[in-house]
């Protein structure tokens, strides 16, 4: 029942909550923003956004009976009986607070690109889409997680577009998200979106997305790879256990000389032995797929999943081990009532 309100500046090894941190440590329901300490990591705690600390539900199981109190919706938690410093005030007045407090009951709601920036604020919590976004102000969308910081939460588009996405990068996870972990991302339209880079995991939707689900999503755009790259998806550049569902990718991957694990959903999707499958189906793609190696219309590469009712109907060029449908196939497969044409 801790939380960092304060910026925090150094050279080496600063985070937002605690820095270097050694054995034995506990720590529960204690919280730091990336807004107020203007660092990305906490070193322990939770990543939380201001909105949900505005908000007495957003600090779970605190006693706002006798220690702690709040002014909801204009405060932060301040202790009883002490004085209530005005940083407290200020960057709850100062921030654009989102709607909802994150909860599967009461999600945040994004209306704005500002919004939607803003996600990792809190990323295990529960978003939903409320409108259409055109994302042509960003010349350079930042994916949302990190494999520092995942994107842990629940995403509900709602069945709203969010367009005109640029991303022109070398790092690597590049997509609308960047990486995920667990998360449940959902009822989504991506069109019109530009991706040209390299580096490891590249997908329209997210570049590495482990475990969790993504279902009825909707993309269509180009990728274009500029170096050697692995794990190209017009979905998912790398999909780790899991399951997608319900999703068709439509356009163009451009990997023709770079690109290795190229599919039209995903490059790259394993789950683990024969107990524990990753899950594709109800899924097709159109796409274009070019790359140089392990390429396929539906996937690059796949181990230890299941395969139920997916088509590739699309046109896929490369150099080294191409198919129509999956590539590398490793062990543990289950392919039913799927389809690819020759033609």
């Amino acid at each position: 029942n801790v939380y960092a309100a304060n910026k925090v500046e150094g050279t080496t090894t600063v985070t937002a909550f605690t820095a270097s941190a050694g054995s034995y440590i506990t720590t529960t329901n204690s919280y730091w923003t990336k807004t107020l300490s203007g660092q990305t990591t906490g070193g322990t705690g939770a990543l939380k956004s201001i909105s949900a600390l505005s908000k007495q539900a957003g600090y779970t199981s605190w006693d706002f009976d006798t220690i702690w109190g709040i002014d909801e919706g204009k405060s932060m938690a301040y202790l009883r009986g002490l004085p209530i410093p005005e940083t407290l005030y200020d960057a709850v007045a100062n921030y654009n607070s989102l709607e909802g407090t994150g909860t599967a009951d009461d999600p945040y709601v994004i209306k704005t690109v500002e919004d939607l920036k803003g996600v990792m604020d809190d990323p295990a919590a529960y978003y939903i889409l409320a409108n259409n976004l055109d994302l042509s102000s960003e010349a350079n969308w930042t994916p949302i997680g990190s494999s520092a910081t995942a994107f842990t939460g629940n995403f509900n588009g709602q069945g709203y577009t969010i367009k005109n996405m640029k991303i022109n990068s070398t790092a690597g996870n590049l997509g609308l998200f960047g990486y995920t972990h667990g998360a449940t991302i959902s009822n989504l339209m991506l069109t019109d979106y530009e991706i040209t880079g390299s580096g490891n995991n590249i997908g329209s939707l997210a570049g590495y997305a482990g475990t969790g689900t993504i279902s009825n999503v909707y993309a269509k755009g180009k990728i274009t790879v500029t170096a050697a790259t692995s794990n190209i998806g017009g979905l998912i550049g790398n999909k780790y256990l899991g399951t997608v569902t319900k999703c068709l990718t439509e356009g163009t991957i451009e990997a023709l000389d770079y690109g290795t694990y190229v599919g039209g959903i995903t490059g790259y999707h394993k789950g683990e032995k024969s107990a524990n499958r990753a899950n594709l189906k109800n899924s097709y793609s159109t796409m274009l797929v070019k790359g140089k190696s392990n390429v396929a219309g539906i996937s690059g590469y796949i181990a230890n999943i299941n395969i139920t009712n997916v088509y590739a109907a699309n046109k896929v060029e490369g150099t080294t081990t191409v198919t129509a449908l999956a590539a590398s196939i490793g062990s543990y497969i289950t392919t039913t009532n799927s389809y690819w044409t020759k033609t």
